[in-house]
């Protein structure tokens, strides 16, 4: 069972509290729980459950940076679910947490922090996070500065550096066939001014951190394996596209 079917069913020993916890709460009240199961969670389905949550709260307080949350953006949560191949019970539960989130009176500020706080051993999973955030900003092809000043936000909180930040927002800007390598670099965390050896060691390292087994054994949900694959996908071929482009073995 899962970790989402277990809190449906009433497991007890989920101590998320805070503002997560109250987005979760609110959340599965709208959802019929068996208050007599006692099905203990694990740490597993417990940093799977935080990591979930603080997603969609914070992708809700993204989304509504511009004051409103406007049916496109709406349909970008829809679609991002879909796309991520969520089942209807997890993808119902997003649901909820995003309309919980988007009203709730606590700031994107307090759940970066909160999530901060389970996360700030594990840099993978920050950067995961950041970058999704991103790139749910970018599904309508327009990156509204209101945004970028929550993101920014979140990107203070999580100890990234302005260096790397730029680098993963360079990733999901729109570029001219031109500039794509440009773009593949970034992806690497690299520049073309970064030599081989510099390339081929960020190479290993991304490959080593953001496998699908490596980010969920650090809390990444199973819900997201769509998002890992993906990254792995993407990192494998921005180096294919430079090994290519400076003819390194």
């Amino acid at each position: 069972m899962s970790w989402l079917g277990k809190m449906m069913g009433g497991a007890i020993g989920f101590a998320i509290g805070g503002p997560l916890g109250a987005v979760a709460g609110a959340a599965l009240g709208h959802v019929c729980i068996d208050k007599n199961n006692n099905t203990l969670l694990t740490n597993t389905d417990e940093n799977e459950a935080t990591y979930f949550i603080a997603f969609f709260s914070m992708m809700a307080k993204v989304a509504k940076a511009d004051g409103v949350v406007t049916q496109e953006e709406i349909k970008g949560v829809e679609q991002f679910i879909t796309d991520s191949n969520l089942s209807k019970e997890s993808g119902d539960f997003a649901k909820r947490i995003f309309i919980e989130a988007k009203d709730s009176s606590s700031t994107i500020e307090e759940f970066a922090t909160q999530f901060y706080s389970f996360a700030r051993e594990e840099p993978e999973l920050l950067h995961s996070m950041l970058e999704m955030l991103l790139r749910i900003s970018f599904s309508d092809s327009h990156f509204h500065p209101n945004e970028e000043k929550m993101v920014l936000i979140v990107k203070d909180i999580f100890n990234i550096s302005d260096y790397d930040y730029e680098l993963i927002k360079k990733s999901f800007v729109p570029t001219s066939a031109d500039a794509l390598l440009e773009k593949q670099y970034a992806v690497l965390n690299c520049t073309v001014d970064s030599t081989d050896g510099e390339i081929k060691q960020s190479y290993k390292k991304l490959i080593r951190n953001f496998h699908p087994d490596t980010l969920f054994s650090k809390g990444l949900p199973q819900e997201f394996m769509q998002f890992a694959t993906n990254k792995l996908q993407e990192i494998n071929a921005a180096y294919e596209a430079i090994k290519k482009a400076r003819g390194f073995p």
